[in-house]
């Protein structure tokens, strides 16, 4: 968070940080959803290599 306020411009300095820490608590709740799912996904097929 402190990283982004140094890189967002003045224009942005109120809603710039707001934006990366919605990235962040979207990541958030996606990542344990997607890796609980992982379990429960199809195995990759086999390939045949020659």
């Amino acid at each position: 968070m402190a990283a982004a306020a140094e890189v967002v411009s003045a224009e942005l300095r109120g809603s710039g940080p707001v934006l990366v820490q919605t990235g962040q608590a979207l990541a958030r709740f996606v990542c344990p959803i997607a890796f609980g799912a992982a379990p429960h996904s199809p195995p990759p097929r086999s390939r045949s290599w020659p």
